[in-house]
């Protein structure tokens, strides 16, 4: 005698639209047609920039940081890309003196914590009189010494 089991499997939707992949629980949002993920020679071909100048303004924070689809796969997504390009275009005086004074912060943090350089010492050139000479180096010549029975 055989039994049938009740099938209660439904059917597999899928969304209309397809979704990021996201990254310890953060949200999904809906992408627009043109969107895909760029490797990192895409992605420096899409902003005119090098490899390394890309990779460099990564690091900087001036492009989006990249979305790890697998391991050791960095991608970017071409709308963020685009995003970041034409936020540094539309206000390049403003990305520049903003970090201009990040630099300038960064560099009197960087002087606070040296000590002060201790005062120069004079230097004796060769050109100077003998008096000068004698006065900041502090050595006293000795007369030279006559040979007796030698004339004056």
């Amino acid at each position: 005698m055989q039994t049938e089991l009740p099938t209660t499997t439904s059917p597999l939707t899928l969304p209309d639209e397809p979704t990021k992949p996201t990254r310890h629980g953060a949200e999904s949002s809906v992408l627009p047609e043109d969107d895909r993920l760029l490797t990192a020679k895409e992605s420096a071909d899409f902003v005119n920039l090098s490899i390394a100048a890309f990779w460099r303004n990564v690091c900087n924070r001036r492009l989006p940081p990249p979305v790890y689809p697998a391991p050791r796969a960095p991608r970017w997504w071409q709308s963020r890309l685009r995003d970041a390009v034409n936020r540094t275009e539309a206000l390049p005086a403003d990305a520049k003196a903003e970090r201009r004074a990040a630099k300038l912060a960064r560099l009197s943090a960087a002087a606070k914590e040296q000590p002060p350089d201790p005062p120069p010492q004079p230097v004796v050139a060769p050109t100077m009189a003998r008096a000068e000479h004698t006065r900041w180096s502090g050595h006293r010549r000795r007369p030279k010494q006559q040979e007796p029975g030698a004339v004056q």
